[in-house]
């Protein structure tokens, strides 16, 4: 998990979960025994990505669950509600690689957020499994 160093989940009142490492599969797991009704009460975030002036990033996520599963997924500052990346991924039951870059250049260095929400688009239980998160800074002017 390479350019990662705050890694947490968040469970509503609605949602059961816990947030792992597995070393034998050697992923990172978050293992949902309810998903809650509102897209955040299950999420998986990352905190204080710094994004620097006069850069753009990507993040290249590869991941997979023990059945279809969605996820609303966003880079997001801190503090704001002004999201670089948004998406929504559907998980299936083989890893699969999803690349997003940032369309433009930091105007000043910034904190940002990763989020990874699970809730209002799944039922049930699902175990999600990340191989690996990269964050990358692609290009300096």
């Amino acid at each position: 998990f390479t350019g990662i160093s705050e890694l947490k989940s968040f469970e509503g009142d609605d949602a059961i979960a816990s947030l792992y490492v597995d070393t034998e599969l050697k992923a990172l797991i978050y293992d949902v025994e309810q998903f809650g009704k509102t897209d955040w009460h299950n999420k998986v975030f990352i905190e204080n990505l710094v994004f620097e002036e006069d850069s753009r990033y990507k993040v290249e996520l590869t991941a997979k669950a023990d059945r279809v599963v969605e996820w609303f997924f966003a880079v997001n500052p801190m503090g704001q509600w002004e999201p670089k990346i948004t998406d929504v991924i559907e998980l299936t039951e083989e890893y699969q690689t999803f690349t997003f870059e940032t369309d433009s250049f930091q105007s000043f260095t910034q904190n940002f957020e990763m989020l990874f929400q699970f809730g209002e688009f799944n039922t049930g239980s699902a175990k999600i499994m990340f191989e690996s998160i990269v964050v990358t800074q692609l290009v300096r002017k």
